[in-house]
């Protein structure tokens, strides 16, 4: 669950949270990852790595914690897709008492209203393949999984943080005009 943040300042802050399959990554291997975090990562080990309506509540209460010093200055608003978990009447319930705004992007228009998708992921996923891309495949697949969560922890910080998205929400702004 990626988030993104037109003001560079608040980026670092944002929580981006990882959902690894159980099966996927040993309790061990997660321990010795911990240190390795950055401090607005979060990596969740659950029975299936896949996010879910009471996941996505927890992603809204742990975005407001993190925001919490700018929410005098900026108002927090959400653009999602229509999906189903996106649009669960508990959601609207966490986004109403975190007092955050949202816009759901409606399906089949992505590609023209949501920049995070459309230009932040496409870099994203770029620099990802690039990093998994090597001769040496790890043995086991909690090495596998280390090894992407590793690679997804670098791309955060590449992609996500280090870029303005300033420029990248104007642009969107003026083309859904």
């Amino acid at each position: 669950m990626g988030l993104v943040c037109n003001e560079s300042s608040i980026q670092p802050k944002l929580p981006q949270v990882l959902f690894v399959s159980k099966k996927m990554l040993s309790l061990a291997a997660l321990t010795t990852l911990y240190p390795e975090l950055p401090a607005n990562v979060y990596v969740k080990r659950m029975d299936k790595g896949w996010n879910n309506t009471a996941e996505h509540c927890r992603i809204i209460q742990l975005l407001a914690l993190c925001v919490e010093d700018y929410q005098s200055e900026y108002q927090v608003v959400l653009v999602f897709d229509a999906v189903a978990l996106h649009l669960a009447d508990e959601v609207f319930r966490m986004l109403q008492a975190t007092e955050m705004w949202y816009i759901v992007v409606p399906a089949h228009l992505t590609w023209l209203l949501q920049p995070l998708d459309t230009h932040v992921f496409a870099k994203y996923k770029r620099l990802l393949k690039e990093l998994c891309v090597d001769t040496e495949e790890p043995r086991t697949t909690s090495e596998r999984c280390l090894r992407m969560v590793r690679a997804v922890c670098y791309t955060i910080r590449r992609v996500m943080q280090a870029e303005q998205w300033k420029k990248l929400s104007r642009r969107a702004v003026s083309a859904a005009v």
